[in-house]
């Protein structure tokens, strides 16, 4: 529930809402973390987790003093349990996002965030290739929209060979398929985040909401909450997509994806 009111605060934007999402964030002089103290007591993770929804809200909206604080928590944000293991999740999670919505020019305050950190450098590696589509694609609808359809692909462009280069043929597996995954979501964000007031953005994803791949689909499902205006055909486009699903066997994600975009017909039309 948490988890979904921070999301909802996000998509709906506006000052008041941004104050709550700060108010939730800040751990100091009137937090409304404080409300939670009982739950952060239950397990390491509890606070990491609530921390995460705020954080996507606060990317989702994307104010330059928040993106500020965003990149303060990848560099060295903390929880009061848990210690490194934590700290870490707490971190990347917050560079998931910050990467996710990547602004052009970008890429050297991930060095930093890298050069921060003392453990787990191999997890936040690959969230490198963030920065660099963002680099690469600048606001570059096409662009975005092949890195989701076939991320494989836009891996190969020479844009990427020193993030590729130079890893260990024993972590080259593991690697490779969180860069997929990162480029992949990368491409759907920053068309329905970042770009989302461009119709021809929304208009890529909305041309792809019953794509093969349904971790992209999901991605699409998700993302599409937080845009605030759609293209005239949006309607005829996300129903027509939920008639042609139920038709299919229930792969793992469908049933998911399919409540997304039923709750995108109700909710914005």
């Amino acid at each position: 529930m948490f988890d979904q009111a921070a999301k909802a605060l996000g998509a709906a934007g506006g000052p008041e809402n941004l104050a709550t999402l700060r108010k939730l964030e800040n751990a100091g002089e009137g937090s409304l973390l404080a409300n939670f103290s009982e739950w952060f007591s239950l397990s390491d993770g509890a606070e990491v987790g609530l921390r995460q929804s705020v954080h996507e809200g606060l990317a989702v909206i994307g104010d330059a003093s928040d993106r500020k604080l965003l990149w303060d928590r990848a560099t060295a944000g903390a929880v009061g349990r848990g210690g490194d293991n934590t700290a870490g999740l707490l971190r990347t999670n917050a560079l998931h996002y910050l990467g996710r919505t990547a602004r052009p020019g970008e890429r050297a305050n991930f060095a930093k965030v890298l050069a921060a950190q003392t453990k787990f450098k191999s997890s936040f590696a690959p969230d490198e290739v963030y920065f660099v589509l963002a680099d690469k694609c600048q606001d570059d609808v096409a662009c975005y929209t092949a890195a989701f359809k076939d991320p494989a692909a836009t891996l190969q462009d020479p844009a990427f060979a020193s993030v590729l280069s130079g890893i260990e043929e024993a972590k080259k597996a593991s690697f490779m398929s969180t860069a997929t995954s990162n480029v992949r979501a990368a491409g759907i964000w920053q068309l329905a985040i970042r770009l989302g007031a461009n119709e021809a953005a929304i208009s890529a994803l909305l041309d792809n909401l019953n794509i093969d791949n349904m971790e992209a689909r999901s991605e699409i499902a998700a993302t599409l909450l937080f845009v605030d205006k759609f293209p005239a055909d949006a309607k005829t486009k996300i129903e027509a997509s939920i008639a042609a699903d139920t038709t299919k066997d229930n792969a793992q994600g469908l049933k998911e994806t399919r409540h997304g975009y039923r709750l995108i017909a109700a909710t914005r039309f």
